[in-house]
């Protein structure tokens, strides 16, 4: 073979994509779960006569290109003599009704082409090829059997390797050309800034050796450039096969396409495709992926791989417009065509969620073995809390109980009893849960009820047969509860250390959850199976806290690097005179409105202040303006439009003049945008952010206390401290940025605060509202200003 390179392609995989026809079902051809799919196929397994061979690996080389093999490989689920017929068998498991069950496309294929590899490394000249469909609940099963000479089984599968080798030439063309370019391509500007050149080593030097970085990266070392620029220059050693620039904010993905038309003008030819949520790409009013609802869901896959030769041959960045486009123009489903899409792509531009959330789309990347892929995990701080998100499953007493009122008022459904026993079954546990309450409004579990997911088994077998029957009719309510359903025993099976179950009463209704209060393991999971994970953000201390929660290990480094900025253009306070606790809000708010205004009359100018909460700002906000109205102020809105989110930020445009912007800690404002300049010459932080008291947050506390002692520090502190280095932020963007930071809460005096401030807010000025104008005005005047 030599150095020929070599293709390795899943059986499944090419089938999948040459062989899928006809609509988009809306998600009920036969939902099941990875588990009981296992299960059955062990069952069956075991069942069967002496010299059946279970889970044979088979496999086929060809010549795609004189410099490339392809190899179609997989597993036959078994493969035994029967009536001196050699026979494949196929098992699939399903909750469809065996009746109505007839013979998916892909699966028969699946079979013919292990059926092939089999016949063909024996010298047979006949095959049967046996589908096996296997009912999850009763465990039922139903055959479908066709015979095949082997001369029928040769031209089906060459056939199959010619369709498919189509696109793998198209691909290793254009991975051969965007090598090419990555190697050829330099640093696209003139000079490194200060700190750019280290951050692109340590990635670089992580991808290569295939390892995980915690990097904190201040605010100018210009880090979206510093990720992607190393892991592109990967490429061309063969070390990266596709890269995922995840973000948890629109605005910071826009910085990774920037980054790249950037690297394109210098060369680079890049595949690129930016994903959007569903609800932003779906032109339907009624938003039902169902063949009698959307007409594009109807023939969706007769038509989609001929729409993506056409895109892939034209275009090299996809976004949301151009993902539209081509939707329409071949009347395909857009959100399905961007995830197809996404296959082809080198670069692909996403939310957290694609990669880590258990439901994500794109888990068809991270549920093989492990592959070269680098995860560049843009504001990675945003990760722990979305991680809680994604790992944790509730359900809703008041859901299934509105869903059982629909079921008995529907005369035309009385045939589903078993679906009405299930709910009843799921109401008597709610009222078992709520009698462990005692009369109080929450309640922790011990371990989640057996009886629970055995009732919840129930209820998703059986309403699946509901809308199978009743598809588009069945309503998007129903639906949801279904899939909630699913998710709910997905995460009960993963259930374990890092987990605790409570209920708790919210209004009239009664939940159970599932919180997953310690992520690092459930995120593992998904490392192992790519090359490099590489977090950074600006505002990543204390680093060991998160690389804890994320799934840092002992060997992962952590490094946070310098500030490329001069200190002496920044002026850092503390008004620790003023107390900013919430039962001391009323009474100090006089404080705080003097504090503001000396702060902002020293020098008039842009300057925003932050909250811990809509109620405080208002307060403080009502408040100034009747005690100065001749300063002109705008407020951040709890419910903010995107027009409205430029509207407000249209008042920091230069020729505006000046403003105090009112805003929120952790909100829209607080991160993710760049007023440079004197666009912005001064934040002030009023309180230490701490996040809201609430039961999550204290079981957060009580388990992370019992486990390492610091309870306060993970479910509070450090949460809080990482809001006030992100809004503080905003000041100082570029090298020749001025601005004054203003911290007010006696808190910020306390060491353990202190002790959390980067080194270049060093020295922190102690202020009051006599002192600070002339402290002010003093560093102003040494800028020159």
């Amino acid at each position: 073979m030599g150095d020929k390179k070599e293709l390795r392609i899943p059986v499944r995989q090419m089938v999948e994509f040459l062989f899928r026809s006809g609509d988009i079902a809306g998600g009920f051809s036969g939902t099941q779960r990875a588990q009981e799919g296992t299960r059955i196929h062990q069952k069956l397994q075991k069942k069967a006569p002496d010299g059946y061979e279970k889970e044979v690996f088979l496999r086929y080389r060809m010549e795609l290109t004189p410099e490339v093999d392809m190899v179609v490989e997989g597993r036959a689920d078994g493969i035994f003599q029967e009536e001196g017929v050699w026979t494949v068998d196929e098992i699939k498991s399903t909750y469809l009704s065996l009746e109505r069950l007839a013979v998916n496309p892909t699966h028969l294929a699946q079979a013919k082409c292990y059926a092939y590899m089999y016949a063909q490394q024996h010298s047979l000249e006949r095959m049967r090829v046996r589908l096996v469909y296997c009912h999850v609940e009763t465990e039922q099963v139903r055959n479908f059997d066709d015979d095949f000479s082997f001369s029928e089984l040769e031209v089906f599968f060459q056939d199959a390797l010619k369709q498919y080798g189509i696109w793998l030439i198209w691909r290793e063309r254009w991975e051969r050309g965007r090598n090419d370019s990555a190697a050829q391509i330099s640093f696209p500007f003139s000079d490194f800034r200060p700190g750019q050149r280290t951050m692109a080593a340590y990635i670089f030097k992580a991808i290569a050796e295939g390892e995980r970085l915690f990097l904190q990266a201040p605010t100018g070392i210009g880090k979206t450039m510093s990720a992607l620029f190393p892991a592109i220059k990967a490429f061309e050693r063969g070390k990266v096969e596709r890269i995922f620039y995840l973000t948890a904010k629109n605005v910071t993905g826009q910085a990774a396409r920037n980054a790249l038309e950037i690297l394109r003008a210098e060369g680079l030819k890049v595949k690129s495709i930016s994903l959007t949520a569903k609800d932003k790409l779906c032109p339907m009013e009624e938003r039902l992926c169902h063949p009698d609802i959307c007409p594009r869901a109807k023939g969706h896959f007769d038509r989609i791989n001929e729409a993506l030769y056409a895109a892939l041959e034209a275009e090299d960045c996809f976004s949301k417009e151009s993902i539209l486009r081509w939707s329409e123009a071949y009347q395909v489903c857009p959100f399905e065509f961007s995830l197809d899409l996404s296959l082809w792509a080198d670069v692909i531009i996403c939310d957290y969620n694609y990669a880590f959330d258990p439901t994500a789309s794109l888990k068809r990347f991270f549920q093989e073995e492990k592959r070269d892929y680098v995860l560049l995990v843009d504001e990675a701080h945003n990760l722990v809390d979305r991680a809680r998100d994604m790992f944790s499953a509730h359900i809703s007493k008041r859901s299934f109980m509105e869903f059982h009122k629909k079921l008995k008022a529907d005369s035309g459904q009385d045939q589903f009893q078993s679906l009405k026993r299930s709910l009843t079954r799921i109401n008597q546990d709610f009222l078992a849960l709520q009698k462990r309450f005692d009369g109080a409004d929450y309640g922790i579990e011990e371990a989640p009820d057996e009886k629970l997911y055995y009732d919840c088994t129930l209820f998703s077998q059986a309403c699946e047969e509901y809308l199978l029957e009743n598809g588009a009719a069945a309503g998007q309510e129903t639906m949801e509860l279904y899939f909630n359903v699913l998710f709910f025993l997905r995460i009960w099976d993963v259930y374990g250390d890092g987990y605790l179950c409570y209920g708790q009463r919210v209004g009239q209704d009664l939940l159970l959850k599932l919180f997953c209060i310690h992520p690092a393991k459930q995120l593992q999971e998904v490392y192992a199976g790519v090359r490099s994970v590489v977090f950074f953000s600006a505002t990543f201390t204390p680093i060991e806290y998160y690389k804890d929660l994320l799934g840092g290990q002992g060997r992962d480094k952590a490094i946070a690097l310098e500030s490329p900025f001069d200190p002496e253009k920044k002026l850092v306070m503390i008004a620790d005179g003023i107390r900013a606790t919430y039962d001391a809000r009323e009474r100090t708010r006089s404080e705080v409105v003097s504090m503001l205004y000396q702060f902002y009359m020293a020098r008039e100018g842009h300057y925003m202040v932050f909250f811990p909460s809509f109620q405080y700002l208002n307060l403080i906000y009502e408040f100034f303006i009747d005690a100065y109205p001749q300063v002109r102020t705008v407020r951040q809105e709890s419910a903010m439009t995107e027009e409205d989110r430029e509207e407000f930020l249209s008042y920091f445009a230069l020729e505006e003049g000046a403003v105090l912007g009112f805003c929120v800690l952790g909100g829209v404002f607080s991160e993710g945008i760049d007023l440079k300049g004197d666009r912005l010459i001064g934040v002030a932080v009023v309180s230490v952010g701490l996040p809201q008291l609430g039961l999550e947050r204290n079981l957060i506390q009580d388990y992370i206390q019992e486990r390492s002692g610091l309870g306060f520090q993970y479910a509070y502190m450090y949460p809080g401290i990482n809001k006030i280095f992100q809004a503080a932020g905003r000041v100082i963007r570029t090298e020749e940025d001025q601005g004054v930071i203003l911290l007010m809460d006696e808190r910020f005096g306390q060491s353990r605060y202190r002790d959390l401030f980067p080194k270049d807010w060093f020295p922190c000025y102690r202020v009051t509202p006599r002192s600070i104008g002339p402290i002010v005005k003093e560093f102003w005047k040494g800028q020159g200003c």
